[in-house]
């Protein structure tokens, strides 16, 4: 019988794969998982950035009868003072066959003293999901930057599109075997 599952060492390999972020050479072992313990990934969004992000092992929920699975992750935006890491939580369901049903984002700015939140983002068809996550997430960080009075915030601008790269690896590592 075959099952439904969130597979953590493809999530790896398909970060890795990419080619709109970038990891250093020791961040490239055990599919990616190097930091804290093999429980974070590690990376940037171009070779030639000191913005570095943090991806955190995915909660998984299977949702009845195996017809979707929840996948939860955390994502850092590094800051040099570790207190003040910026985040944003993805929250996605996903259907068997790879299809984002739904996705939604929680972010928050420690640095700035403020957070946010996108719509729920419904999958519809012709509409590529990872773009609407994408517009979502630009909104919410927009509003967020207005709201603690800043223009912009440096490496959280490329929050919507680490955002988007992880939703596509995260869809596609829900698999049935």
């Amino acid at each position: 019988m075959s099952t439904f599952h969130f597979d953590t060492n493809r999530f790896g390999d398909l970060m890795l794969g990419r080619s709109d972020i970038y990891f250093d050479k020791d961040d490239k072992k055990n599919h990616g998982w190097t930091q804290r313990d093999g429980m974070a990934m590690h990376y940037r969004p171009h070779a030639h950035t000191d913005y570095y992000y943090r991806t955190w092992r995915h909660q998984v929920s299977l949702c009845r009868a195996s017809a979707a699975i929840l996948v939860s992750c955390k994502i850092d935006q590094r800051r040099s003072d570790v207190h003040k890491d910026d985040h944003l939580i993805l929250l996605a369901s996903v259907a068997r066959d790879t299809t984002t049903l739904t996705v939604q984002a929680a972010a928050q700015s420690i640095h700035e003293g403020v957070s946010g939140q996108t719509e729920i983002i419904v999958h519809k068809k012709g509409v590529d999901t990872g773009d609407a996550l994408k517009a979502a997430i630009t909104r919410c960080i927009d509003k967020m930057m207005k709201d603690a009075h800043k223009g912009s915030d440096g490496g959280y601008s490329y929050m919507a599109e680490i955002a988007k790269t992880n939703l596509q690896c995260l869809a596609a590592s829900c698999v049935v075997k």
